[in-house]
Protein backbone atom coordinates (compact mmCIF):
# COMPACT_ATOMS: atom_id res chain seq x y z
CA UNK A 1 0.00 0.00 0.00
CA UNK A 2 1.39 3.36 -0.99
CA UNK A 3 0.51 6.90 0.11
CA UNK A 4 1.13 10.43 -1.10
CA UNK A 5 2.36 10.72 -4.68
CA UNK A 6 2.34 6.92 -4.89
CA UNK A 7 -1.29 6.60 -3.75
CA UNK A 8 -3.14 4.28 -6.09
CA UNK A 9 0.01 2.51 -7.28
CA UNK A 10 -0.26 -1.27 -7.11
CA UNK A 11 2.76 -3.53 -7.43
CA UNK A 12 2.64 -7.31 -7.69
CA UNK A 13 5.33 -9.86 -6.90
CA UNK A 14 4.93 -13.50 -7.88
CA UNK A 15 7.23 -16.31 -6.78
CA UNK A 16 7.34 -19.82 -8.22
CA UNK A 17 8.44 -23.17 -6.86
CA UNK A 18 10.15 -24.09 -10.14
CA UNK A 19 11.22 -22.79 -13.54
CA UNK A 20 8.48 -24.95 -15.03
CA UNK A 21 5.83 -23.21 -12.92
CA UNK A 22 7.22 -19.82 -13.93
CA UNK A 23 7.17 -20.72 -17.62
CA UNK A 24 3.56 -21.90 -17.39
CA UNK A 25 2.34 -18.75 -15.63
CA UNK A 26 -0.06 -16.50 -17.52
CA UNK A 27 -0.42 -13.11 -15.87
CA UNK A 28 -3.92 -11.69 -15.57
CA UNK A 29 -4.60 -8.56 -17.63
CA UNK A 30 -4.75 -6.35 -14.54
CA UNK A 31 -1.05 -7.04 -13.86
CA UNK A 32 -0.12 -4.37 -16.40
CA UNK A 33 3.43 -3.83 -17.58
CA UNK A 34 6.35 -6.02 -16.45
CA UNK A 35 8.97 -3.92 -14.61
CA UNK A 36 11.26 -6.64 -13.25
CA UNK A 37 14.85 -5.49 -13.59
CA UNK A 38 13.92 -1.81 -13.93
CA UNK A 39 15.63 -0.24 -10.94
CA UNK A 40 13.39 2.81 -10.83
CA UNK A 41 10.47 0.55 -9.80
CA UNK A 42 12.08 -0.96 -6.70
CA UNK A 43 10.45 -0.01 -3.40
CA UNK A 44 13.62 1.81 -2.36
CA UNK A 45 13.70 3.88 -5.56
CA UNK A 46 9.99 4.68 -5.32
CA UNK A 47 10.47 5.86 -1.72
CA UNK A 48 13.46 8.06 -2.59
CA UNK A 49 12.51 9.42 -6.00
CA UNK A 50 8.77 8.87 -6.44
CA UNK A 51 7.13 7.64 -9.61
CA UNK A 52 9.38 7.24 -12.64
CA UNK A 53 8.54 9.68 -15.42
Amino acid sequence: MYAGELSGLVTVEVEFASQQDAAAFVAPSWFGREVTGEGQWTNAALARKGLPR
